[in-house]
């Protein structure tokens, strides 16, 4: 079991939803951008807020506002809800279901940067930056990952 504690991610960032909008907007203050998280082997990873919009697969994430996501539409196992991400300013970016008209909305398979898989955990989708060609083997130019982060770390733990 992880020795770190999770309330302090878990209040790295605000999650707010904003009901006229139809979307979520997490937020987060300069000095709380940065968090030490020790892994399980005793390594220390740098936990930048930040990293969680990024397609940087190479960073660990936060991720915990996925929680409040969770509660908010009522997720259950075996349930996906796919989710797409926007960011226009420092310190805060914008998640919400699908796009266009709230009325209208369904989830664009083929449009999501992050998703809650039908197991509970985050998953993130990263594209080929050099090509949207396919290749014998890669048939997409996007691949869909768990990323390491600290919400999947949780979720792991609490599932056992």
């Amino acid at each position: 079991m992880n020795t770190t504690n999770l309330d302090m991610f878990k209040k790295q960032f605000k999650c707010e939803y904003d009901e006229e909008g139809d979307y979520f907007i997490i937020t987060w203050e300069d000095k709380n951008s940065v968090l030490i998280y020790k892994e399980n082997n005793g390594t220390e990873e740098k936990i930048d807020i930040d990293n969680d919009y990024s397609s940087n697969y190479r960073n660990k994430n936060n991720m915990f506002w996925i929680e409040d996501i969770k509660k908010h539409y009522n997720w259950k196992t075996g349930e996906c809800i796919y989710l797409n991400m926007k960011q226009n300013c420092d310190n805060a970016f914008y998640v919400m279901r699908g796009w266009g008209e709230p009325y209208k909305r369904k989830e664009d398979l083929n449009g999501y940067d992050v998703a809650i898989d039908e197991d509970g955990f985050v998953i993130k989708r990263f594209y080929q930056h050099y090509t949207r060609n396919t290749t014998k083997n890669i048939k997409n130019y996007d691949f869909v990952v768990r990323p390491s982060c600290v919400y999947n770390d949780y979720w792991v733990n609490k599932k056992d």
